[in-house]
């Protein structure tokens, strides 16, 4: 009598490993360029943030018609605790203009301000490269500069 046996051969073990193979070597770089894509977008919307601060300031100031130099009331904006500073009527680069309309209430930046204010991207490969600074105008009628860097990210 002759018995059969159940079970897969090796050819059949090796093949299926092949190609499992395959199938992660073309998987696994799609997957990592995803989350370049993800943490690209998470400085894109800070940019975004931050453009959209320093101009509702702008335009808060001149809705007031307040002198460049007068603080807007913290009233004005949401979650600011202490009047906003100004530096020809857009905020200031510290922590009492610009840091105090953009929080990252995520806990997903870190601040530096060796350079204006600096709003540096703490999950990225490389932080440093991977941030959105903010440089009031240096001077009246001129706009900030808003600075992206995502070579990092």
């Amino acid at each position: 009598m002759k018995r059969m046996q159940s079970g897969f051969t090796l050819i059949e073990l090796i093949v299926v490993i092949v190609i499992l193979g395959i199938l992660a070597a073309t998987i696994v770089p799609r997957f990592a360029n995803v989350q370049i894509e993800a943490r690209s977008a998470v400085v894109d919307g800070m940019e975004a943030s931050v453009r959209s601060a320093a101009s509702m300031y702008h335009g808060i100031k001149l809705a007031l018609g307040t002198a460049a130099g007068t603080a807007v009331p913290a009233n004005r904006f949401e979650g600011a605790s202490a009047a906003v500073t100004d530096a020809f009527l857009y905020p200031t680069a510290d922590a009492a203009g610009i840091g105090a309309i953009v929080v990252d209430n995520g806990g997903d930046f870190t601040i530096n301000t060796a350079t204006g204010y600096e709003w540096r991207y703490t999950n990225a490969t490389t932080p440093a490269n991977c941030f959105v600074r903010y440089e009031a105008p240096a001077a009246a009628g001129s706009p900030p500069t808003i600075t992206v860097d995502k070579s990092g990210c």
